[in-house]
């Protein structure tokens, strides 16, 4: 059985499983980089994802228009 890896997305944790050995041998602070770089690309998605939400369905998680504009307005670095 071939694995499948799903390629249209930036996912770290296919990154990680690709990676396999070489990620493992890296050194810590390679890996903190590492982590840093997939915490910031998650929450670019989240954050794009954020936006292409209805105003029902932000209604309905509790997140006004404009609460969501404030939340993509921030930088990639900050929480």
């Amino acid at each position: 059985m071939e694995a499948y890896i799903d390629t249209s997305s930036a996912s770290c944790g296919a990154l990680s499983w690709v990676l396999g050995n070489a990620v493992r041998r890296m050194s810590s602070a390679s890996l903190v980089i590492h982590d840093t770089v997939c915490v910031w690309s998650e929450r670019i998605r989240q954050r794009r994802q954020l936006l292409s939400l209805s105003d029902q369905m932000l209604s309905d998680i509790g997140v006004s228009r404009v609460d969501a504009f404030k939340e993509c307005e921030k930088p990639f670095w900050r929480t």
